[in-house]
């Protein structure tokens, strides 16, 4: 017996019991969630923690979301091209998206996340940006004489079969955008409009239908599913919306691994900086980043136009990415060449501009005589073992002496009054201000943070 006849026989029989049919749906519906949730389950199980859970909610800006998935499958260029102009003409773009079952949940390799197409283009933004801000009537709009064209022409658009039924259509999209407008923009199973089924696979509170996204090679969002919500969220210009990730770039997960592996080296498994992306918040890491910002914020320009910040130990860029938010120019200097390969990823997939340079302390230190550049912020909160070297403090200090800046903020938590050993005696905390102070232009200085939990101590040098 095959699954129909199974499903047939299985109704037939509860159907003739009180409130059997209200029963069989819900088995059906219970079964349905099965087949799909356990296949996921058991693929992210495999995977670890390198992929996580695929109905997980973000809530990201609309703005972030450009482009559609531009996925071609086994298609020729030319072929995906021709696919293109039919799939605009009918404004059906499914043909070069995921399918949201099997697809689900996996890393693909490829150039699906090089598309041309940007969302705001197609035609129900277009129309709902005039339904909302100018009040045009539905059958005036270009979308609306679109889908009536291909409905009359055999195809069946959110299940229209004529334009009475599309009319229909265009009255629950008016029922959404007010509800969006009073409400805010909730999860699908928390809202229910007329025209909804409550009891649709769409509204469970787990497995439900949100806005679907993908994640390109350098974290850029691309829409697979949702444009309706979508596109009104965008005209209205909301702050965050609910979505789900569906598929990920081969090498995007490549980054999400390779931050895995960093972890699981650390203490505690964290990260001791913030990886700047909405995809990477199930990654743990600590506070001391918001804790360093938070104590230098009274210190951070305002008046002057497009000041330079010069970061000694840049990481993933978590400085950067937060000073170029304050209107700082920024340069970061890190040796470690697979955190400056996520730096730039996370650089290019938050639409940032700041530099990371791939140097030791020492190469740049040793190179940068010719650097002209006037820095309102120098950070070195990674001072490595490396320059306190008796033979690196000469270095050192002719290259604070040439650094033409207004403030440095050093981390000298690891200046130990107790360290011995072969390193030139300057291990106090007293003794390396001290030389600071006599090594470059900046005469006063001043301790910001002492974090009790890990004894952190950041100091100020200034004019």
């Amino acid at each position: 017996m095959g699954l129909a006849e199974l499903k047939k026989t299985v109704k037939k029989v509860l159907t003739k019991l009180p409130g059997g049919e209200i029963l069989f749906t819900r088995i059906v519906r219970i079964f349905i969630l099965f087949m799909r949730d356990v296949p996921i389950r058991f693929r992210t199980m495999i995977n670890g923690k390198d992929i996580p859970d695929p109905e997980r909610v973000y809530w990201i800006n609309p703005a972030r979301i450009v482009y559609y998935t531009n996925y071609c499958g086994n298609l020729s260029d030319n072929e995906c091209r021709e696919a293109a102009k039919l799939r605009w003409q009918a404004q059906s773009f499914r043909g070069q998206v995921f399918d949201r079952i099997k697809d689900k949940a996996k890393a693909k390799d490829g150039n699906w996340d090089k598309s041309s197409l940007k969302f705001e283009d197609i035609l129900i933004h277009k129309a709902l940006s005039l339904r909302i801000h100018k009040n045009v009537s539905w059958e005036d709009t270009e979308f609306f004489t679109n889908a009536l064209t291909s409905i009359e022409s055999g195809a069946i658009l959110w299940d229209c079969i004529d334009k009475k039924s599309l009319l229909v259509r265009c009255d629950y999209l008016d029922s959404l955008i007010k509800s969006i407008k009073e409400n805010g923009f909730k999860l699908n199973h928390k809202i229910t409009l007329q025209g909804d089924d409550p009891n649709s696979l769409a509204k469970h509170p787990r497995m439900g239908e949100e806005i679907l996204v993908n994640i390109g090679r350098n974290g850029e969002y691309l829409f697979q599913d949702g444009r309706h919500r979508l596109a009104i969220a965008k005209i209205l210009q909301l702050n965050e919306i609910p979505v789900k990730v569906l598929v990920r770039h081969t090498e995007w997960q490549n980054l999400r691994m390779a931050l895995h592996k960093i972890t699981c080296n650390l203490k505690n498994h964290a990260l001791e900086q913030l990886p700047y992306h909405p995809d990477l918040a199930d990654f743990v890491h600590s506070s001391v980043g918001d804790d360093i910002i938070f104590a230098i914020q009274p210190f951070i320009a305002e008046s002057e136009s497009n000041p330079k910040l010069l970061d000694l130990g840049a990481k993933f860029g978590y400085f950067c990415h937060k000073f170029e938010g304050f209107g700082y120019d920024c340069y970061g200097i890190e040796p470690n060449v697979e955190l400056v390969w996520i730096a730039e990823k996370l650089r290019i997939g938050e639409g940032k501009s700041f530099t990371i340079i791939q140097k030791s302390l020492l190469e740049y230190i040793g190179q940068s005589n010719n650097d002209l550049r006037h820095y309102h912020t120098v950070l070195a909160f990674d001072l490595p073992k490396s320059i306190r070297r008796v033979n690196a403090w000469e270095e050192f200090k002719n290259w604070l002496n040439s650094l033409c800046c207004d403030q440095i903020f050093f981390d000298i938590t690891n200046f130990d009054e107790n360290e011995t050993g072969s390193e030139k005696n300057l291990n106090s905390r007293g003794e390396f201000i001290h030389f600071v102070l006599e090594s470059c232009s900046l005469t006063h200085s001043e301790t910001l943070l002492m974090n009790n939990v890990d004894k952190r101590e950041i100091v100020r040098f200034y004019k």
